[in-house]
């Protein structure tokens, strides 16, 4: 557990501020927050997942300036980013690698939760709130995969969208919700863009907040010999010391994100027709940057 705020506001505005909406309180404890002094890189995962989270904003940002969620528009929008306008393709790039970077990272950080067990009690609903992650996390990336109105993001958005309709019941509905209708058109596009810009991003920050608040509260898990004995465990600081172990590795992360950007920018296929079907595999495939 995490030890009582040991923050003492100092200023009339700190202590009007504090008493109506403690951020001040909450970013002073979260500074000194106590990690354990053994902990390896594996620990570190959490903070990658928010840099990564980060870099889908900015790059989201810049990328929501040029591109039109039209029928006409879309496909046409993304490859005037990469040719017409300076280092556009390289955004989009990072966009696309920051994503899959993102996904995978949560994958990795919620089996070392699950190996080293701290799932268990009292922290059952951090564990729950990072499940929640991991689920938006997905469908931010499959409600972003067909926003450049393709043949091969229309097909997948197909096959992706007809999967509920296996679930007895609601199945039919949730597929006619997510498309808009009966098969995969423009409205289809417009709710996955309104997702992808404005719903998902609220969700996924929400319950960021909640899940980094209760770590706070419940502190971080100790190995579960120690805590069965309960042997206290040598801690230091969060800043500077843990937030430049994360500093380290987020330069590691930025780099290969950037790397993997140059060297293997994605392609952007013809724009989808709605009446063509299915394209063969050999069109999914990864283009040079344009020059």
């Amino acid at each position: 557990m995490s030890g009582p705020s040991t923050y003492e506001p100092k200023t009339g505005i700190e202590k009007w501020l504090d008493t109506r909406l403690p951020i001040i309180r909450f970013g002073a404890d979260l500074m000194d927050f106590p990690t354990p002094k053994n902990l390896n890189y594996w620990w570190t995962f959490g903070g990658i997942l928010a840099a990564c989270l980060a870099i889908q904003i900015v790059t989201g940002i810049m990328l929501a300036f040029y591109y039109r969620p039209t029928l006409e528009g879309a496909n046409a929008s993304v490859a005037r980013m990469m040719t017409e306008f300076p280092l556009g393709w390289l955004v989009r790039s990072v966009h696309s690698w920051s994503a899959t970077f993102m996904i995978a990272c949560v994958m990795i950080h919620m089996l070392a939760t699950m190996f080293t067990k701290s799932y268990r009690k009292p922290r059952e609903t951090t564990w729950m709130t990072g499940m929640m992650l991991l689920a938006v996390s997905m469908i931010f990336g499959f409600t972003g995969y067909l926003l450049p109105w393709d043949d091969v993001s229309l097909a997948a958005t197909k096959v992706g969208t007809n999967i509920p309709m296996a679930v007895p019941v609601v199945g039919k509905w949730v597929t006619q919700f997510l498309r808009g209708g009966n098969d995969v058109t423009g409205d289809t596009l417009t709710r996955f863009y309104v997702f992808h810009v404005c719903i998902l991003p609220l969700a996924i920050l929400a319950i960021l907040f909640v899940h980094i608040l209760l770590v706070q509260k419940e502190g971080m898990s100790v190995p579960l010999k120690r805590e069965i004995a309960g042997t206290k465990v040598p801690s230091l600081p969060f800043w500077p010391n843990f937030v430049l172990r994360e500093a380290v590795v987020w330069l590691i992360l930025f780099g290969a994100v950037l790397t993997a950007a140059l060297l293997f920018a994605p392609s952007l296929q013809p724009a989808a027709d709605v009446m063509a079907p299915a394209p063969e595999l050999s069109l999914i495939h990864i283009s040079e940057p344009p020059r």
